[in-house]
C-alpha cells in the first residue's frame, strides 16, 4: 500500500484528483483542514484503519506515522514546494475562504502580521512537522536540526518518492514509472489565484526563511535527489507539456458537460 502524504499548498490536490483517476475504487482518505492538526486519539475515534487497509492507496494531510495504525507493508510519497510559496499560498488561501479556521482572526493582518501571530503551526517548518512525524507536538518556534534528520532519515527509509511543485511534470513523470501508471497526464486542480502576492516584500521573504529554515534545508536536500534521479531519465519538459496539453484538450469536452449537470 502507497500513503500520499499531501502537504498544504504544494500542488496535491492536482495528485489527489490523478490518484482517483488512477484509483477510482481502491482508494482511501485520512483528512482534516490544514491550518488543524490532530493527534493519536483523533485517528483512533474517527478512522476505521481496518476498511482504509482494505485500499491501494491512503491519502490527506496527515502525518508520517499513519503506517502505525495500518496492518500492511507501506511506503510513503509526497510533493514538497519552496517554503515562501507555501506559506504565502496558505495566507492568501485563508483571505480567500470565510469558512477557513482562523479567518476572522486574520482576515484583517498583513502577511507579516500573519507570521509574527503564531497562530497557524503550519507556517512553522510544517514540511518537517509532517515528514519528521512530530505534528504538533513541538511548540511554535522550537523545530531543531534533530527534527530536521529526521525527516530525512524518515524519507530514505519509508518514502517511494518526494517531488517538488516547482518541478512537477518532472516529479510526476518520475512518480507515475515508480507506481507503473500508464499515463503522468493530468488536468490541474485547484490553482490559487494570489492577486496580492506583488505586496510582498523582501523583508517579508526574510521573515518566512528565518522562521523556516528546516523546511528550506529539506527542500533543497529533496531538489538535490530529485535532480540525480532525473539525471538517469529522458525526461524532456517541452514533450510533457505539449502531451499534457493534448490530452486536457481531450478531456475538455468531458469536464465542461460535467459542469452544466452540475448547475442543473
Amino acid at each position: 500500500m502507497n500513503l500520499f502524504l499531501h502537504i498544504p499548498k504544494s500542488a496535491g490536490s492536482t495528485l489527489r484528483y490523478i490518484i482517483k483517476e488512477k484509483y477510482p475504487h481502491s482508494f482511501g482518505v485520512v483528512n482534516w483542514h490544514w491550518t488543524n492538526w490532530k493527534d493519536e486519539i483523533y485517528l483512533k475515534n474517527n478512522y476505521d484503519f481496518n476498511k482504509l487497509s482494505q485500499n491501494k492507496i491512503i491519502y490527506g494531510h496527515f502525518n508520517y506515522g499513519l503506517h502505525e495504525h495500518i496492518n500492511e507493508e507501506v511506503k510513503y510519497f509526497t510533493i514538497l514546494r519552496d517554503p515562501f510559496k507555501r506559506v504565502q499560498s496558505g495566507y492568501f488561501h485563508i483571505l480567500r475562504d470565510s469558512h477557513s479556521a482562523f479567518y476572522r482572526e486574520i482576515k484583517n493582518m498583513s502577511f507579516e502580521e500573519y507570521l509574527k501571530s503564531k497562530l497557524i503551526l503550519d507556517v512553522d517548518n510544517g514540511q518537517v512537522r509532517r515528514i519528521s512525524g512530530v505534528g504538533n507536538e513541538v511548540p511554535f518556534g522550537e523545530i531543531t536540526e534533530i527534527h530536521y534528520e529526521k525527516a530525512i532519515q524518515n524519507i530514505e527509509k519509508h518514502f517511494l518518492f518526494v517531488g517538488l511543485t516547482e518541478n512537477f511534470n518532472a516529479s510526476l513523470f518520475l512518480l507515475s514509472k515508480l507506481m507503473n501508471w500508464k499515463s503522468p497526464y493530468y488536468w490541474t486542480q485547484n490553482k490559487g489565484k494570489n492577486k496580492k502576492a506583488e505586496l510582498i516584500n523582501p523583508v517579508d521573504q526574510q521573515l518566512v526563511k528565518d522562521i523556516n529554515q528546516w523546511d528550506y534545508k529539506l527542500y533543497d536536500y529533496c531538489r538535490n535527489k530529485l535532480d540525480s534521479q532525473l539525471s538517469e531519465t529522458d525526461f524532456d519538459e517541452q514533450r510533457f507539456q505539449f502531451r499534457n496539453k493534448l490530452y486536457n484538450i481531450s478531456l475538455f469536452p468531458t469536464k465542461v458537460l460535467k459542469k452544466i449537470k452540475s448547475k442543473l
